[in-house]
């Protein structure tokens, strides 16, 4: 194994460390993680992510995507940063995804019958 492959784990493992820490302390220990090195499903238009979450709500898991040649040239308070960034999403996935069924709840039907439908819940 050559040091620079070497480095690239290192970060990686403090990668996947940062973002067992957050988890925890964001109370998202109940949302299951699949950590894959995937540069490109980090693609994001013009600019490439260092990661990228895609949050399963219905299922509390997700699969976060990150580029492990991109984390090798990050500082350790970016990598911590980025673990963060990520574990945020999964705080919010399922108040996303609540807002998207309202809104398609909404369109079919229109207002006055989803908002009688969410006083009856």
């Amino acid at each position: 194994m050559t040091p620079r492959k070497k480095y690239r784990n290192a970060k990686s493992e403090a990668f996947t460390l940062a973002v067992l820490k957050w988890k925890d302390r964001l109370w998202m220990n109940h949302w299951l993680i699949d950590l894959l090195d995937s540069p490109e499903k980090t693609k994001q238009g013009s600019r490439d992510a260092l990661a990228c979450i895609v949050p399963r709500p219905s299922y509390w898991s997700a699969t976060l995507y990150y580029d492990g040649t991109q984390m090798k040239r990050q500082d350790d308070e970016e990598v911590e940063r980025a673990a963060l960034h990520e574990v945020c999403h999964l705080v919010i996935a399922p108040i996303v995804s609540w807002a998207a069924d309202l809104v398609n709840d909404m369109i079919p039907r229109g207002a006055d019958e989803v908002y009688g439908k969410q006083l009856a819940v």
